[in-house]
């Protein structure tokens, strides 16, 4: 065992290669990180950038990322340092599955293009995990995404409310730049969670204020699965949070009582026929959101039954990915689109060996958001620039919430997440250094 510029290497028994052992340090950026780090947090920065959108669905955001990748293979070879490949098993699972389907479907074209996002975001991933080696890089990615998403979400409440005054009562739901309102809603839903993980600014009073800034963003998406997702990582990261701090006795008793919470409003609000009233509210914002809650159930119902036929009546392997809204139309289904739920579209799409890759995806995060959940499995350096820790799994809980009503595997804020979730999670503690993850 050596140190290179501060850092703990250990030499890997069967590579050969000189790998870090994540010991975080709270030194500043090293000058060998500096350009690909900068490169990242403008990836990071550009994460709503998904209009306009050009051949494959390649847009800005794209663009940047794809440069940030670039940037961590150049900064990866002139290191040395062996990139941290986060939920391979999962995404190589699924990618694979998506191969054989799609080669056996009838739109071996779309199949490809889908494949090569799920690398592609992979390697996103990966980037964002091998990074950030230090607390000082996960203190400049945290402060990049809260702040930036600060700025965007001020534009975006501000030119919605604009709009919203000008149209009046016919005001939409809005997308902003990303060209879809669910997308906008859970990336608004995910920055909030990561600046609370952050405990940016540190001031509870600004701290409070941009909150809701990103809460009036997320009413005017008029998403409701990032609405119910945000209330489901919130409960998940305080429970979490009483866990680590009383013990899981208290945790278990706070669990019971949110759900008791929460089936009380169900009832109160079915009884009350607020829904109903919310439909028919003159404030848009209200209709827009809340008031479309029967009519986004009705869809959804509809939807999954249309799904499920088709995975009934397909075969083991699938019928290739991306390929369920053609099979709709092809079958004159009443309401053909796309699955808007990650499990049952894997199902149908790449089959048993998808929904496989896809049970690994999310075993392989859950292991790393166990790690990241509590204070006492992060050293002080580390702890010093993520203040709640657990609210980082809450957005592991949102965007598991999310994947039920819409489809999120190829969502750019939820892998940037999980780079993140990676990252942190190489950690040791003073007790486990030394022990390889």
């Amino acid at each position: 065992m050596t140190t290179i510029n501060g850092d703990v290497v250990r030499q890997h028994p069967s590579l050969g290669s000189r790998r870090r052992d994540r010991v975080r340090s709270p030194s500043a950026v090293s000058d060998q990180d500096r350009f690909a780090l900068t490169v990242a947090c403008l990836a990071v920065c550009g994460l709503p950038l998904l209009l306009p959108n050009g051949p494959g669905n390649f847009t800005p955001s794209d663009m940047l990322i794809l440069a940030a990748i670039g940037a961590g293979l150049m900064w990866a070879a002139s290191t040395q340092v062996t990139l941290s490949m986060p939920y391979k098993l999962g995404v190589g699972t699924m990618a694979t599955a998506g191969m054989v389907a799609g080669l056996a479907g009838r739109w071996p074209g779309l199949a490809l293009l889908s494949v090569l996002q799920d690398l592609f975001l992979l390697g996103w991933a990966a980037v964002i995990a091998s990074l950030l080696r230090t607390s000082a890089a996960v203190d400049i990615l945290l402060r990049v995404w809260t702040y930036s998403a600060v700025a965007w979400a001020a534009v975006f409440v501000a030119g919605t409310t604009r709009t919203a005054v000008t149209a009046g009562a016919h005001a939409t739901r809005a997308g902003f730049t990303f060209g879809d309102q669910n997308g906008a809603g859970l990336y608004f839903v995910l920055s909030f969670l990561v600046m609370v993980a952050a405990g940016r600014p540190r001031s509870r009073v600004v701290r409070a204020s941009l909150g809701s800034l990103f809460l009036v963003a997320t009413l005017y998406t008029g998403s409701l699965g990032a609405m119910s997702g945000l209330l489901l990582g919130l409960a998940a990261a305080l429970a979490l949070g009483v866990r680590d701090r009383r013990g899981l006795p208290a945790a278990i008793a706070i669990s019971a009582a949110l759900l008791l919470a929460a089936a009380s409003v169900t009832l109160i609000v079915q009884r009350s026929n607020l829904i109903a009233a919310a439909h028919e509210s003159s404030n848009s914002l209200i209709r827009n959101s809340i008031g479309r809650g029967a009519q986004s159930s009705s869809e959804r119902a509809a939807l999954r039954q249309e799904t499920y036929a088709l995975w009934r009546s397909s075969d083991v392997i699938g019928s290739g990915p991306t390929s369920t809204k053609n099979l709709l139309l092809a079958e004159q289904a009443p309401y053909p689109k796309e699955a808007h739920n990650d499990w049952l579209a894997t199902l149908v799409e790449r089959g048993i060996l998808g929904a496989v890759g896809l049970t690994l995806l999310v075993i392989e995060l859950a292991i790393r958001a166990k790690r990241v959940s509590a204070r006492t499995q992060l050293d002080a350096p580390l702890h010093a620039v993520l203040l709640r820790p657990a609210h980082l799994t809450g957005g592991l809980v949102c965007v598991l919430a999310f994947s039920f009503t819409h489809e999120v595997l190829h969502d750019r804020t939820a892998w940037t997440l999980f780079g993140l979730i990676a990252a942190v999670a190489l950690t040791r503690t003073p007790s486990e250094r030394g022990v390889s993850t």
